[in-house]
């Protein structure tokens, strides 16, 4: 395992919380913009994204209904280089329903 330099895993580890937070706000385009342009987002029911801007439109929906309201909760266990400028960061989360 090679570990990224301290900066490197405290910008990641702030990419994870901007997405807590855009999460928790309700707002699907600032979650959206965290991730690449050509991401690939699977969803925890298998539901697949392909992009920015499929990821953005299908968390609007989300978020003005199902998940409206909800929190994002988790944390970061592992961050690793893959190489100068990739890394692989394992974590845990969880949707906190309103009620």
């Amino acid at each position: 395992m090679t570990t990224p330099s301290p900066a490197d895993e405290q910008s990641i580890r702030a990419i994870f919380e901007a997405l807590t937070a855009a999460w928790d706000r309700g707002d699907a385009r600032a979650y959206a913009a965290l991730f690449t342009e050509d991401s690939d987002y699977v969803a925890f029911d298998g539901t697949r994204l392909r992009g920015r801007v499929a990821n953005e439109e299908a968390h609007r929906v989300l978020f003005s209904s199902f998940l409206k309201d909800t929190r994002l909760v988790g944390e970061l266990d592992s961050v690793r280089a893959l190489g100068p400028d990739a890394a692989l960061a394992h974590g845990t989360g969880a949707v906190v329903m309103p009620w």
